[in-house]
């Protein structure tokens, strides 16, 4: 059993205490009744309402998916570029290209890479006049 000596008890004893009083003493301030104005907030994309990418490895191939999903029927394009990794940077390995109109658009495409290799997938979105570009690492 292990015994702890009163003046051990009483240096945590303190301890706590000086804590729970650091505790209460922090507030929260906020204003009464405030408003929140809807010109103080940046809507992103009027246009694009949902994207998904991902890429994934399984021996030696990769697989890379893209979803583009528009508020309304438009022009959409998605542009997915499989990068390897260099001591210079990322290098293009392989660029896929995807068009349509409406208000969804996917693709999905698949390269044999080099195992020791690092790759990301970039992705360019594309609806109307908007675009978005994402990274996705595995």
């Amino acid at each position: 059993m292990i015994v702890i000596s009163t003046k051990v008890k009483n240096v945590i004893s303190v301890f706590m205490v000086i804590v729970l009083f650091i505790s209460l003493g922090m507030v929260s301030y906020a204003k009464e009744n405030e408003t929140i104005n809807k010109d103080d907030y940046v809507v992103r994309f009027s246009t694009i309402y949902k994207t998904s990418y991902s890429i994934t490895k399984s021996g030696l191939t990769v697989t890379c998916n893209a979803l583009l999903i528009a508020n309304q029927s438009t022009n959409l394009k998605i542009v997915m570029t499989l990068q390897k990794s260099t001591s210079n940077g990322w290098t293009d390995v392989k660029t896929w290209t995807k068009t349509g109109t409406g208000t969804r658009l996917s693709m999905e495409e698949t390269k044999v890479i080099n195992i020791f290799s690092t790759y990301r997938l970039r992705v360019t979105f594309t609806a109307g006049n908007e675009s978005y570009t994402t990274y996705a690492y595995y």
